[in-house]
């Protein structure tokens, strides 16, 4: 079957939720196999990041949201830092609205599961807007959304939210090069103000 041209390129609404429910399916079944049931013992330091920096600021700033406060400062890291201006927490990116639902140590599961579905589903989008048939590009969003790379940064927010983002900022770039409206424009406006959100580089 040959590619689609760019011009015959559509989204249906069946077929988009159809690999939309295929990549939340999966998403916990990869996540279960490569980081709970992995067989690679694991390494001294491995996830000392996660526990010593990761963990305790996200815990530290939500907290304080929840709360109705905005954490601007960290006085419990080297004797006081600022917090909401350190990009790498990304406390404003609305991929972690979560943190303001849950506990910290189940929001970060919730949003592993949500950044690594959206890999998936915005990676097909942009390989549809490619002129990609549907197999082709859940193959290239599964790939995406589940290689080494995506494992290794799950547990940085910042840098799962960059991960997630990107796709939708080169589907919107194809979409506004391809058609100059207004909508292409708003969705990549989107798609960098996300990016931007996110704090950790693209």
């Amino acid at each position: 079957m040959s590619a689609l041209s760019p011009e015959d390129v559509k989204y249906s609404p069946g077929r988009v939720f159809l690999v939309a429910m295929i990549l939340v399916a999966a998403t916990p079944v990869y996540w279960l196999e490569t980081e709970i049931r992995g067989e690679r013992p694991p390494q001294a330091g491995e996830n000392e990041d996660l526990y010593q920096g990761v963990y305790p600021a996200l815990h530290y700033g939500f907290e304080r949201m929840r709360n109705g406060d905005i954490p601007l400062w960290n006085p419990h890291q080297a004797c006081g830092v600022p917090f909401l201006a350190d990009c790498n927490h990304s406390l404003l990116h609305p991929i972690n609205i979560v943190f303001c639902i849950a506990p910290t140590e189940r929001a970060m599961a919730l949003q592993v599961f949500v950044g690594l579905t959206l890999m998936g589903l915005l990676m097909v989008l942009f390989l549809r807007e490619l002129g990609v048939g549907y197999s082709a590009a859940l193959a290239g969003g599964v790939a995406y959304a589940f290689s080494g790379a995506s494992a290794s940064m799950a547990s940085r927010p910042a840098l799962l939210a960059t991960m997630a983002c990107s796709p939708m900022l080169f589907w919107a770039l194809r979409v506004y090069s391809r058609h100059w409206r207004m909508s292409g424009a708003v969705l990549t406006g989107l798609a960098l103000a996300l990016l931007v959100l996110a704090g950790a580089p693209a």
